[in-house]
């Protein structure tokens, strides 16, 4: 069954389907009302909710179309998981007053950017940009196209651990639970061993009880050399040491806020090796406000470039592009599972407009 709710602001519309149909109403539409002046008049909502007959005062809903892709109907699964994401989300963008005044496409727009976790403010930013370079001028599939443009144009990349013909030594950094190590052996396997490089392991994190024995095991097996360092001045000296190694790779510690201490005397001797390119670690299955928090207190390690793991457990990837969007650090590379090595695959343009934008903006933005 589907009602339609007419109220000044989608705010009150979603209260008071929340109120008559109950938690489980998912919103399905929005439009922009106008006076004959042209005016806004508030909003007209479409809800859909389980029922046996038509709900007291229900309007109809003739007036939308179903949802049809290719000429077929959308799949009962795919459209009901749609409706409620989109429910959830564009009910917290009216709360935050994040809906648009002018435009209703543009608040679609915003509820699936802010369902893959692209925070508000760069969801402004980006539906403000399209806005901007399209005008009076208002197409769907020009508003795509310009979304992805621009969202192309703001995401930078880098490659990380390229070893060329030189010497390059990566050290990786980050909070617990990043997943480090792993990439670190991905890394190894990639740029050392298949690209047949003399390489070394090292590791500084000295504080997870099993944190060596891990990494001993898995460079015992790859057949490459391992050391352990205790201090900041250990780590020069075993730099030093293997000058002619042409990988070095560096585990370190994922420090907590408590240990912030000992983070700022690793940081000052990584700093202190201009050599050392510094990589942040982050998970993709952390909220977008937790990410954006830990890249500022790790930029206290100044890094180059920007690693994110476990893409393969979550669907929302819109925080890891706001950290790196604030922060200026490029995306290298993604881990997507815990194979070694094969879940590994360089940071592109059109991964990570995938997953940002999601299957709501994938037609709009694959002409970008």
């Amino acid at each position: 069954m589907r009602k339609v709710f007419y109220a000044p602001t989608v705010e009150a519309a979603v209260a008071s389907a929340r109120r008559e149909l109950g938690e489980n109403a998912l919103l399905v539409d929005v439009q922009q009302l106008s006076d004959d002046r042209g005016a806004q008049d508030g909003y007209q909502v479409l809800f859909e909710f389980e029922g046996a007959g038509r709900a007291p005062g229900a309007s109809e809903a003739a007036g939308f179309p179903d949802r049809e892709s290719g000429g077929s109907k959308l799949g009962v699964a795919d459209l009901r998981n749609d409706i409620a994401r989109l429910s959830s989300l564009v009910a917290s963008l009216a709360s935050s007053g994040a809906v648009h005044s002018r435009r209703p496409e543009l608040t679609r727009m915003a509820a699936a950017l802010q369902s893959y976790d692209l925070p508000p403010d760069w969801t402004q930013h980006f539906l403000n940009r399209v806005e901007q370079r399209i005008g009076a001028d208002w197409r769907d599939a020009l508003a795509g196209r310009v979304l992805g443009e621009e969202l192309r144009a703001a995401v930078s990349l880098a490659s990380c651990a390229d070893p060329g013909n030189g010497r390059t030594v990566v050290a990786l950094v980050g909070p617990p639970g990043a997943g480090k190590t792993t990439m670190l052996v991905k890394l190894a396997m990639h740029f050392g061993i298949a690209a047949k490089r003399s390489t070394l392991v090292l590791t500084t994190d000295t504080y997870r009880v099993a944190a060596v024995d891990q990494l001993r095991t898995y460079t015992a097996v790859l057949g490459l050399p391992f050391q352990m360092i205790e201090t900041p001045r250990a780590l020069a000296a075993s730099l030093a040491e293997h000058r002619q190694k042409q990988l070095i790779l560096i585990d370190t510690p994922g420090f907590s806020p408590g240990d912030w201490e000992a983070a700022q005397e690793w940081a000052t001797m990584i700093e202190a090796t201009p050599e050392v390119r510094t990589n942040l670690v982050l998970p993709a299955t952390m909220r977008g406000a937790d990410l954006r928090d830990l890249t500022r207190r790790w930029a206290l390690f100044q890094p180059r470039e920007m690693i994110v793991t476990r893409m393969d457990e979550t669907s929302a990837y819109g925080g890891c592009i706001a950290a790196s969007l604030d922060s200026g650090i490029p995306i290298s590379w993604l881990g997507t599972g815990q194979n070694i090595p094969e879940d590994l695959e360089p940071a592109s343009p059109g991964r990570l407009l995938d997953v940002v934008v999601g299957q709501d903006l994938k037609k709009m933005t694959a002409a970008a």
